[in-house]
């Protein structure tokens, strides 16, 4: 039989007495090879949590398709960058000479803001009959027309080289079905709007904040009772809170990436009756995965809607006026003959 090589024998030497003496260590301080091991692990995984936590606080902006597409933009409405000194504030509206919109831009106008109509993507457009199945109800092309309108704004506002004149770059969205709140009157308005949108741009999270939203224990709603993120402001109360509803809201240029990319996640999602995207209701869902100190801002969060039947837990500058008829629900002529 050969004999071992002496080196050989050295090196196997060498290795099960470092393996010993590992082995001694441990057993003999068992909690502090537990916390080098754990140490050891934590460090390694850095670089994963780094790239995840940028993914999720802070994505990269990408436009959404709908900003290439000729269907949503050539067919809908291709508008472009007005230059004007005023905050911007679209209007989401299905007719131009109806009472309803007529109503929201002349409160919207004597608030100081530039009024911008938007005709939605039509609920029969093909876009939106290839994010839907062929059965779908009327309904539920309605609610993805209305989600894809909304962020066709965002793009908008994204991409619009006139907001960087702006010390916050930022712009308004309403539905025209809204109201001002008594407590407030018009001349306060754009100043409000504008303290909003600093806290907004100073929290440095979302890029969106709320001048109306419903808050309701009903489906989560709440506001920051803490009031560890309340601030006044010549008399007047900001604080964060999440709830539905996005009849009147903003979104900062910049900014506003966080919440066109949560959305975006479910650009595909294929509607069906159990399970329906309002996006009032995927907004809330986004904000309910973070820290409350991240919810957006809603101005004046104490302020209750006037009407309670109506308008049962609507809070904000801004409420929704329920005497307008819906092209959402209820007539279904309204939108038939828009669009005959």
């Amino acid at each position: 039989a050969k004999t071992p090589n002496t080196m050989t024998i050295h090196k196997r030497s060498m290795n099960s007495s470092l393996i010993h003496r590992i082995l001694f260590f441990v057993n003999r301080n068992r909690l502090l090879s537990l916390v080098l091991v754990s140490l050891f692990a934590n460090i390694l995984s850095l670089p994963f949590l780094y790239i995840y936590y940028s993914w999720l606080n802070y994505p990269m902006w990408e436009p959404s398709t709908i900003q290439h597409m000729t269907s949503p933009i050539g067919r809908a409405r291709d508008l472009p960058y007005i230059e004007t000194d005023k905050i911007k504030a679209y209007v989401v509206t299905l007719d131009e000479k109806g009472e309803r919109f007529i109503h929201t831009r002349k409160l919207l106008e004597k608030c100081g803001l530039y009024v911008i109509p938007v005709l939605p993507i039509h609920w029969n457009d093909s876009f939106i009959g290839e994010m839907t199945w062929p059965s779908s109800a009327e309904l539920d092309r309605k609610i993805y027309s209305n989600r894809y309108t909304f962020r066709m704004i965002w793009d908008w506002i994204a991409f619009d080289p006139t907001l960087d004149k702006m010390e916050v770059p930022f712009s308004l969205m309403f539905e025209d079905d809204i109201e001002l709140n008594p407590e407030v009157s018009a001349d306060q308005v754009e100043e409000i709007v504008w303290n909003t949108a600093k806290l907004t741009r100073k929290a440095g999270y979302s890029g969106l904040f709320y001048l109306g939203m419903g808050i309701s224990p009903n489906y989560g709603g709440a506001c920051d009772k803490s009031m560890d993120h309340e601030v006044t402001i010549d008399n007047f109360s900001y604080n964060v809170c999440n709830g539905r509803l996005f009849h009147a809201s903003g979104l900062l240029k910049y900014e506003g990436r966080w919440l066109a990319d949560r959305v975006k996640h479910r650009a595909n999602f294929k509607v069906n009756t159990a399970e329906r995207p309002f996006l009032d209701a995927e907004i809330q869902m986004a904000f309910d995965k973070v820290n409350r100190r991240n919810w957006p801002y809603l101005a004046g969060w104490t302020f209750e809607a006037p009407d309670k039947d109506q308008n049962k837990d609507h809070r904000g500058l801004f409420y929704q006026e329920r005497k307008f008829p819906s092209g959402l629900k209820g007539d279904p002529s309204y939108m038939d003959n828009l669009f005959a």
